[in-house]
């Protein structure tokens, strides 16, 4: 060996750089874009494989200077600061994210091992995008989930930490492995009880639970053979773990503080049988006990590489199971093993079973969990067996969410036994607020689409999950429908709050897809949809529920014409099979017909609005070239609808076909004092009839005719709209007397002629007269025991069973129901079913399974959909209104209906409230007894028309549109307003905007008094494009609106250069500096850089802003630099920054010792500052810094103690 003078005159490395210069704040230096690398394994063990993927080099040093200085997470706190960082994606391109260090290990942990970090962040140019990523020796990992999906970054191989792999996780395959979660063990061989929450949501708490996650010898060796390398690969997979079970049920694991104990080097001496999965389960729990100490852990698991994995179903905080938690893979890394196997078995330890309904493969053998068997096959969600169920598997993979039936267990487990021992933390995160929508009732064998409404009071982005709610035998995927099994498998939420079923592609292609059927048999299916904000740090979830009633009487509701690959132009006769959908108890009596002109997947051309659904229809296609035609036809008031089999034909119109249509028709004068809006009966109305030419020639002789018929008296005579140009569009008025029922309906016919043949009937039907609301009351005070018997204990149905109220004398549909029970007594409320069913035959579970088993006296409960909460499932019973809750399956006995039980009230809705409403009650266990003393109440609420009478509206004076330039203010704008009933300075005026993000509905400020008042729009800076105002006069009764449209135009604003800081730089070393620069309305790839100062031998890039100056010998001392940037817009803007670089001369070194004093020595100059960094292996992955060191004079120098070791330095100069 060489004397050790001689080594560290001979290595060390004075290497000289500008930190600032490397690096930019949102670095893509830090990345390096590959050609195209051997798509090999991930690992050498590896059996998952990528088939499409973007390569990177990450240069270690420029990634360790990005996360340097992230700011440390704080609880509760909105992810608004924190540092920036660029990362490739998988197209190539760049995305940014805010991000803050979020370590997942306990202090004493993270200091023992400081080279594993670990890092949480949000989405910047997607802001429904969270991501969770690590450095530590074995390279970087980033997990990224949004709305449009998964995306990961890895290592491209163990054995080289610099070349990364950015890919789709659609894209990540494994080969077929032997791998199988097996029968969740059951503590002392008993099943967990279901423990429902009482509400389905969650987010506003987190909860941390200290986890002790060990490693067999086998797993150690597989993940580079010591326990820093095996700690890595565990911090990887806890930290994508979490990311999940963060966003979907607020729960974060941090690792224990001396969890290097439990990390095993060598199998032969570990105590694990790394090949028996169950032997584990016993062998873990007494190991971590033993190493770690019961009190010191909350959950623990242990990793190994056998080929499957079991857990102790609901062992979280129970000390003598909390460590029962096995996986294993021979290849345990990536997703399939982070999601489909260890979210999965510690899934199984908070408490959630398998949701897959099918026995085929490995989801045979007990596999299947009866009471939670809601996806269709293998499944796809976390708790699923996607992959691994043969001809019944959807996917390899399984997706990284939890269906809400893992969703209602694990937050029931925490609310109950698993949450005592986690430590909690409140998110500072408002619950989503999502309604499912109304109930309906569709034909068997049509396509539908299902829309929820949603709101995040902190802004966040939110995600939308449509799940089937139903229960049935064990299916295969190419099983038919039996009536009650799930028929709709779940897919990842999105963006879009409505979901299509079947996907609109399989619609599209008519094919069928994997886990979609829709129901051939009359059934009622239950949807929930899941709304997420998916929050860093305490995700808030929560559901709303809904069902569809499918009448196996009617349908399928199918397009006819056109269904083949026809060539069609101007008018044409559409047609479709009504399939009894106009009838009850589909009631759709009328429809829309759209047109697409890109293959089905948009419709955004309406060929006729509320158009009778009696199965045929005289249309005018717009005049228009294309070969992707397809027709949609839907319900006017429903979500069912059918498109044509396949593309067909349009083309434009030749010579003087006929080429015009009906634009629009609307009400625009009534005779009724005051007007309601509407057509009421006996009314004398006018109506504007605007048609369009949508061919390419003139139209000539244009006239159109308004029918007579029993319900339109006295029409105005024919109205002549002459010659129509291509595209033009003109409006005649016509009037007549309507003659109808109030509430009825009234087609309003009109012939349209070219030259005076008949081209078209165009047919809009009103509703005569408005809509008014009315509430009744009925009861029955008669008492009902639960159950039959008045005293004593008993079992059995209620008596009366039914208790009747018969109702009449209600006129209207029902539009609300809510029902209320007088003093109800119970010993064991939680043994209680009670049904309400309808004259109908519609039914709803009015409460089951709650208020656990605390006895309750005389207590007043009304059960009301639009309640704030619902009743409890493990918490007393008290007075008060509630939504109708069921926590388990509700049975009731003959004469009520055995199955197809709604869960809303609103499945009432729409139908007539005449005739008998039935009570059922059952209590379930021997034991105990109550009644409901009082009896009960119902109380309906009807629609019911409204003709003709009431308050007259106040009076608005229009408003012209207006047009200003950006930055500036419009107004004050004149209007008046009036009221011949009310004073008006009594008048409430308001004004809104369309366009929030132009103009704030606050930045909308209304001025004046009496009538005469005036309205001032003030537009955000920077900000341009359009916006409707809607000025808005309320009376006390009435409202009266007008509006007008403002436009902003477009100015141009200047780019704003980021500040560029002073330099020092060495002969010998080059100076590098990345500029950047921002623009408010401009992107940056517009920028042009350009250097108006600087010394010979300095450039710039005029794209990317790189800066690059290498001195000469000549050129000792300061040298000031000017850098521009422009915008190329018009006008052109610029902005510059000045800044000075000191070139001093190239350094001359010494390195002494003596003894074990180490002296480095420099030349330099007074005030300098440095960066000592020291390896003792030139292999190793980074450098370690040792200190930073200020120049005094002309030279710096380091001192250190030192052994007999090899050492190697290098120098940084700091700004």
């Amino acid at each position: 060996m060489y004397p050790i003078n001689r080594l560290l005159g001979l290595t060390c490395l004075l290497t000289l750089v500008v930190t600032q210069s490397l690096f930019a704040q949102t670095n893509p230096i830090a990345w390096e874009k590959l050609e195209q690398i051997p798509n090999r394994p991930l690992s050498a063990n590896a059996r998952v494989h990528l088939t499409n993927f973007k390569a990177f080099r990450m240069h270690v040093p420029a990634m360790r200077q990005t996360l340097r200085g992230a700011p440390l997470e704080v609880p509760g706190q909105r992810m608004d600061g924190g540092s920036e960082i660029s990362l490739p994606m998988p197209d190539g391109t760049f995305a940014r994210f805010r991000f803050v260090e979020s370590p997942i290990m306990e202090p004493e942990l993270a200091a023992k091992f400081p080279e594993i970090k670990t890092y949480a962040g949000v989405g910047i140019d997607d802001p429904s995008a969270t991501i969770r990523f690590d450095l530590t020796p074995q390279g970087f990992h980033a997990q990224i989930l949004s709305a449009k999906g998964a995306v990961y970054i890895d290592p491209q191989s163990d054995d080289d930490a610099e070349v990364h792999v950015s890919y789709y996780k659609r894209d990540y395959k494994r080969d077929a492995d032997d791998f199988k979660c097996l029968v969740p063990d059951q503590p002392d061989g008993q099943k967990l009880a279901a423990q429902p929450t009482e509400a389905n949501r969650s987010g506003t708490v987190l909860r941390t639970y200290r986890l002790a996650c060990a490693a067999t010898g086998e797993y150690t060796v597989n993940r580079g053979g010591t326990v820093s390398s095996a700690l890595s690969a565990i911090t990887t997979a806890i930290n994508r773990v979490n990311q999940i079970y963060e966003n979907e049920i607020s729960v974060r694991l941090v690792l224990v503080a001396n969890n290097d104990l439990i990390i095993y080097t060598d199998s032969g001496t570990d105590p694990y049988d790394n090949e028996n999965e169950f032997a584990m389960l016993t062998q873990n729990q007494n190991n971590v006990n033993a190493v770690i100490g019961s009190a010191n852990y909350d959950i623990g698991h242990v990793f190994g590489t056998g080929g499957g994995g079991v857990a102790t179903l609901g062992s979280v905080c129970t000390s003598s199971i909390k460590a029962r938690g096995v996986t294993g893979s021979p290849s345990p890394v990536g997703d399939p093993f982070y999601v489909d196997y260890v979210a999965h078995e510690m899934g199984h330890q908070f408490g959630a079973n398998h949701t897959f309904n099918s026995e085929a493969g490995g989801c045979g053998g007990g596999n299947r969990n009866e009471s939670t068997a809601y996806e269709p096959g293998s499944g796809a969600t976390i708790m699923a067996y996607a992959g691994i169920c043969s001809s019944d598997n959807l996917q390899f993979n399984s997706d990284p969410y939890f269906h809400f039936a893992s969703f209602d267990e694990i937050t029931a487990f925490l609310a109950g036994s698993g949450g005592g021992c986690a430590a909690t933390t409140s998110t500072g995160n408002t619950v989503p607020t999502v309604s499912a929508g109304s109930n309906f009732t569709i034909p068997k064998s049509t396509p539908f689409t299902l829309t929820a409404t949603g709101n995040d009071a902190n802004g966040d982005s939110l995600t939308y999950c449509w799940e089937q709610r139903d229960l049935g035998a064990a299916e295969t995927l190419s099983a038919s429908d039996n009536g009650s099994s799930p028929l709709f498998r779940s897919f990842n939420p999105t963006s879009s709050p409505s979901r299509t079923f079947p996907k609109l592609s399989s619609i599209l292609a008519n094919t069928s897809s994997l886990g979609e059927k829709l129901p051939t048999l009359g059934r009622t299916m239950k949807f929930r949809v899941t709304a997420r904000d998916n929050r860093t740090g305490g995700g808030g979830v929560n559901t709303s529920d809904m069902q569809v009633v499918v009448d196996g009487a009617s349908g399928p509701f199918v397009v006819t014409s056109p269904n083949t690959a026809v060539s069609w132009s101007n008018v044409q006769t559409v047609t479709w099979n009504v399939a009894g959908t106009a009838s009850s108890p589909v009631n759709c009596s009328m429809v829309n017909i759209l047109l697409s002109t890109d293959g089905g997947n948009t419709f955004p051309i309406v060929l006729a609005a509320n158009t009778p659904n009696d199965g045929s229809e005289s249309v005018v296609f717009p005049s228009v070239s294309t070969s992707s035609a397809r027709v949609k036809i839907q319900g006017v008031g429903n979500i069912f609808f059918d498109i044509s089999n396949v593309n067909f034909s349009l083309s434009t119109y030749v010579g003087g076909t006929a080429s015009v249509g009906v634009e629009s028709l609307s009400l625009i004068g009534e005779s009724c004092v005051p007007t309601n809006n509407a057509v009421d009966p006996g009314e004398r109305v006018d109506v504007r009839l605007t048609l369009q030419n949508f061919g390419s020639v003139n139209a000539t002789n244009i006239t159109a005719i308004l029918l007579a018929d029993s319900g339109v008296v006295s029409p105005s005579p024919v109205q002549s709209f002459g010659t129509m140009a291509p595209g033009a569009t003109f409006g005649r008025d016509y009037s007549f007397t309507a003659n109808g029922a109030c509430g009825g309906t009234l087609p309003v016919r009109f012939e349209i002629r070219t030259n005076n043949v008949v081209s078209s009937i165009y047919t809009n039907v009103f509703t005569l007269g408005g809509v008014a609301s009315a509430t009744q009351s009925r009861t029955n005070t008669t008492t009902i025991h639960v159950p039959t018997t008045s005293s004593g204990t008993g079992a059995g149905i209620a008596s009366p069973y039914p208790s009747s109220i018969s109702v009449s004398g209600i006129s209207g549909t029902i539009e609300k129901v809510t029902v209320s029970l007088v003093g109800f007594s119970h010993s064991y409320p939680y043994d209680i079913d009670m049904l309400l069913v309808g004259p109908g035959g519609q039914s709803v579970v009015l409460m089951c399974a709650v208020g656990d088993e605390y006895s309750v006296n005389s207590l007043n409960l009304t059960l009301d959909d639009e309640a704030a909460a619902s009743l409890p499932f493990s918490a007393p019973l008290t007075s008060g209104t509630f939504k109708p809750t069921a926590y388990e399956e509700a049975y009731l006995d003959p004469p009520a209906p055995g199955s197809g039980y709604g869960t809303t009230l609103s499945v009432f809705n729409n139908t007539s409230p005449t005739g008998n409403w039935s009570l059922y009650g059952r209590d379930w266990n021997s034991d105990d007894i109550g009644s409901i003393s009082g009896g009960w109440r119902i109380n309906i609420t009807t629609k019911v028309p409204a003709c003709c009478e009431g308050n007259s509206l106040p009076v608005i004076s229009s408003i012209s549109n207006q047009t200003i330039n950006e930055d500036t203010v419009a107004g004050p704008i004149a209007f008046t307003v009036s009221d011949i009933e009310t004073a008006a300075g009594s008048l409430i005026v308001t004004g809104s905007s369309s366009n929030t993000s132009l103009v704030p509905n606050q930045n909308v400020v209304i001025g004046g008094s009496g009538g005469n008042r005036n309205v001032t729009l003030t537009p955000l800076l920077n900000q341009f494009g359009s916006s409707t105002i809607t000025i808005s006069a309320f009376d006390g009764t009435d409202t009266t609106v007008e509006t007008f449209l403002l436009t902003v135009n477009a100015v141009n604003d200047a780019p704003v250069l980021a500040p560029i800081a002073d330099r020092i730089i060495h002969l010998g070393s080059t100076l590098v500096i990345t500029n950047t620069a921002t623009d408010v309305d401009t992107p940056s790839s517009s920028f042009s850089y350009s250097l108006l100062t600087f010394p010979t031998g300095a450039g710039i890039s005029p794209t990317s802003g790189l800066l690059v100056w290498t001195p000469a010998s000549n050129q000792l001392g300061a040298h000031s630099f000017s850098v521009r940037v422009s915008d190329n817009g018009t006008p052109n803007l610029s902005d510059t920054k000045d800044f000075s670089v000191s070139v001093l001369p190239a350094p001359s070194q010494t390195v002494s010792r003596s003894g074990n004093q180490l002296t480095l020595q420099w030349s330099t100059g007074a005030g300098n500052r440095y960066e000592i960094q020291m390896k003792t292996n030139l292999n190793q992955l980074s450098w370690l810094t040792i200190t930073n060191v200020t120049a005094a004079g002309s030279t710096a120098s380091f001192l250190e103690t030192i052994g007999s070791e090899q050492r190697y330095y290098r120098i940084l100069v700091l700004e």
